[in-house]
């Protein structure tokens, strides 16, 4: 497993993952070539451990993306649910905060059609490179986890 020194990730987080200065415009100019070349006017976004942050601000800042999947997220704030401009679901596992709250308020904007799946036989990174496929439960967890997520999608996104 890798590791890496609190200084070498802050700046990691600073440089290349700040959402405000870098991220935010990578996922700007995707929206505009999906737009303009293959006239592409509805997006879905998903994101594990920190994407799913990413994702959350994204649905924030772009009324185009139509759909959200949390998996496993990491540095939510339920301010942040309350900005979410996309129907979201949410899969946290046993070493996530409490998601209950944060889900609460997704569902009082888009009620039925959120979700909260959680996985307390699951931990933190499961359905990432963190997880041991050959393990069955964790393989089973990983396929149940598509699925909902394809679903949601497809039932939320328009242009499929």
């Amino acid at each position: 497993m890798l590791s890496y020194s609190m200084d070498e990730y802050s700046k990691w987080s600073n440089e290349v993952a700040n959402y405000d200065t870098v991220v935010k415009f990578d996922i700007q100019n995707l929206i505009h070539y999906y737009h303009k070349n293959q006239s592409i006017t509805e997006f879905g976004i998903f994101g594990f451990c920190w994407g799913g942050m990413v994702s959350s601000l994204a649905s924030s800042d772009f009324p185009d993306i139509k759909v959200v999947g949390l998996v496993h997220p990491s540095s939510l704030t339920n301010k942040m649910a309350e900005n979410i401009m996309a129907p979201t679901y949410i899969v946290p596992c046993k070493d996530d905060p409490d998601m209950m709250p944060f889900y609460e308020i997704l569902k009082k904007k888009f009620g039925d059609n959120s979700g909260h799946r959680r996985y307390n036989d699951m931990c933190h990174g499961f359905a990432t490179s963190m997880g041991n496929y050959s393990e069955p439960l964790i393989f089973q967890r990983v396929e149940q986890t598509i699925d909902i997520l394809g679903n949601f999608f497809l039932r939320n996104l328009h242009d499929n």
